[in-house]
């Protein structure tokens, strides 16, 4: 129906926005590529390779994420998702990508 695809869309921008938002501080994606909720995130040059552990510390949040190869971070949320589920799961994603930063940014200093 027109209403679902107008709602799909606004969801797709809201979370392109949220990532966009997170990226800004982080700096962990290149480019958040897709249409609607069928969204990747395409990792920066220094996170290349690390999206099975950005899945892993997505699951430790309640947050399922996919990978589509080494370097992409996959979203994929139901088409019926609720509002209040959708800023609850990126709360959770910003929070698992903040603790990964912090231990990658650890873990090079002590190197």
């Amino acid at each position: 129906s027109p209403e679902l695809m107008q709602q799909v869309q606004k969801k797709g921008t809201f979370i392109r926005k949220n990532l966009d938002l997170i990226n800004d501080e982080l700096n962990m994606f290149e480019t958040i590529r897709g249409r609607g909720l069928m969204l990747g995130a395409v990792l920066s040059k220094a996170w290349k390779g690390k999206a099975p552990s950005i899945v892993n510390a997505c699951q430790e949040y309640g947050v399922l994420v996919l990978t589509a190869g080494p370097d992409v971070l996959r979203l994929l949320p139901p088409l019926n998702i609720s509002d209040e589920e959708l800023e609850t799961g990126l709360n959770r994603i910003e929070k698992a990508l903040k603790y990964l930063h912090a231990f990658e940014l650890s873990s090079a200093t002590q190197k």
